[in-house]
């Protein structure tokens, strides 16, 4: 028994699971800059805003580098909640962070994040005769000591 719970807490783990952030209001992120990839100034954080965007070349402490579509926009869904959208956002962010777009010597050290809107943004149409809404989830990375990373993680495309 103790050699099986000495070896549990001494194996391998795989990276930590992706932290899930609501944005849009209501949300954890209240104002969430939206356009990809991106990089922000700030540490993700409950009640932090991103307004706008940083400069990649400097340093910085998050990447947006994808917004996906789980849910089709122009269809009237109702909002599946933060834990089923939350799960498979968290699943799509890993599943493209673990691919060659997300480059660097450092990307065992990033972690990653999904941004997914609040009930109220995916509730919202740009006008009222629009069949669209805000429902894009958000992947983010970012250093997982905290620290500001310089310079893109995503692969230039030659």
């Amino acid at each position: 028994l103790v050699v099986g719970l000495g070896a549990g807490l001494l194996w391998p783990r795989g990276p930590a699971a992706p932290l899930v952030y609501t944005y849009g209001a209501g949300g954890d992120i209240p104002a969430m800059y939206t356009s990809t990839p991106s990089c922000l100034q700030g540490q993700l954080a409950v009640g932090r805003q991103y307004t706008s965007p940083a400069v990649c070349g400097e340093p910085h402490d998050v990447e947006v580098f994808t917004s996906l579509d789980l849910i089709d926009t122009q269809l009237d869904e109702p909002y599946p909640g933060r834990q089923a959208l939350g799960a498979a956002a968290a699943s799509a962010c890993s599943l493209v962070f673990g691919t060659a777009m997300i480059v660097g010597q450092d990307k065992a050290n990033l972690r990653v994040a999904a941004l997914v809107p609040s009930a109220a943004a995916f509730a919202e149409r740009p006008s009222p005769t629009s069949s669209f809404s805000s429902r894009a989830v958000l992947c983010a990375l970012y250093a997982a000591d905290g620290s500001q990373i310089t310079g893109s993680r995503i692969a230039k495309i030659p």
